[in-house]
């Protein structure tokens, strides 16, 4: 991340839920306003509540005495006039460089997370001009405008081979749910194996309907959760869904060396998602989400062996 921002010539544009003033957000601001100071654009939208003692930092008065520009989400102004939206949050993670570059994933810019398992992914071409088109729409929102109204032409870039997009959701009527909706078609679809990491598990009932008759026709389905997460309560309310989920013949491992907090999607080898995305409620019904899904069998391929690697770590609950 640090090597893409410093290497960018026109253009940063960063959606972060927690972005640290510290460790490595304090690096990343440096490595910011270095590239204001040299004239590149730097935008940087940050969660109100997440990041909340990011935006009086010193650093941030350098990057934005550099030039650049940061703002919050869902800050208290606009918090205290619709209060429901303290539920919505922005919990995308996604750097975008010169509209060439996206990197995107499960990783907050916080000291305390760099020895957790996560995974993030770096996509060139169309696919980075996809998520700087969210990040504008995003942006935007945050002027006053409209929340995100969804364009139903959006395709995948014709530049892009095995059909790799950069999907949204978020709980806005206007807005994008394209994430969620495609992932739900996946696994109706699915017909051998189905696997899923997450850190925090609980799910919305639509999802866990879908899941239930993939089992019953035979799809073997896979689940990593962290063996212990740094949420107590999330980890009691999730051994709920975990009970019924290993009833019903669902395989769930816990993950043991360290917190797991990537969020990984494969469904029979051909469709794979890399996000921000938590199989949770927050995630489902309230949050900003972003993921970069693909068809490719070679990332497939590479991806399995990864969960695959996790796996070897795991002990089944």
């Amino acid at each position: 991340m640090l090597d893409l921002c410093a290497g960018a010539r026109q253009e940063i544009a960063i959606e972060q839920y927690i972005f640290s003033r510290h460790g490595i957000g304090a690096e990343l601001l440096d490595v910011l306003t270095e590239r204001a100071r040299q004239g590149v654009r730097v935008r940087v939208l940050a969660d109100a509540f997440g990041s909340k003692f990011l935006f009086k930092s010193p650093k941030v008065h350098d990057l934005q005495r550099a030039g650049g520009e940061v703002r919050h989400f869902h800050g208290y102004k606009r918090v205290l006039r619709h209060p429901t939206r303290l539920l919505n949050r922005l919990h995308r993670k996604t750097v975008i460089c010169d509209n060439r570059s996206v990197l995107t994933g499960g990783t907050c810019f916080l000291p305390r997370m760099e020895d957790w398992r996560d995974t993030m992914v770096r996509v060139n071409g169309g696919v980075a001009r996809q998520a700087a088109q969210c990040f504008e729409e995003t942006w935007r929102y945050t002027e006053g405008e409209s929340p995100f109204p969804h364009d139903p032409e959006s395709k995948a870039p014709a530049d892009q081979p095995d059909g790799w997009r950069y999907l949204v959701s978020s709980p806005f009527p206007s807005s994008r749910r394209d994430y969620y909706d495609l992932l739900l078609e996946r696994i109706e679809q699915a017909e051998g194996k189905i696997s899923f990491v997450t850190p925090y598990l609980l799910p919305v009932r639509r999802y866990w309907d879908a899941l239930r008759p993939a089992i019953e026709r035979g799809v073997r389905v896979r689940l990593i959760i962290p063996a212990k997460s740094d949420h107590t309560s999330v980890d009691l309310a999730g051994r709920i869904f975990v009970h019924s989920m290993k009833h019903a013949g669902v395989e769930v491992y816990g993950y043991e060396p360290t917190m797991v907090h990537a969020k990984l999607a494969l469904i029979d080898e051909q469709f794979s998602a890399v996000g921000s995305f938590n199989l949770g409620i927050d995630s489902f019904k309230m949050n900003l989400e972003g993921a970069v899904v693909t068809g490719s069998k070679r990332f497939a391929a590479a991806l399995s062996e990864q969960i695959e690697r996790d796996l070897a770590q795991s002990r089944r609950l």
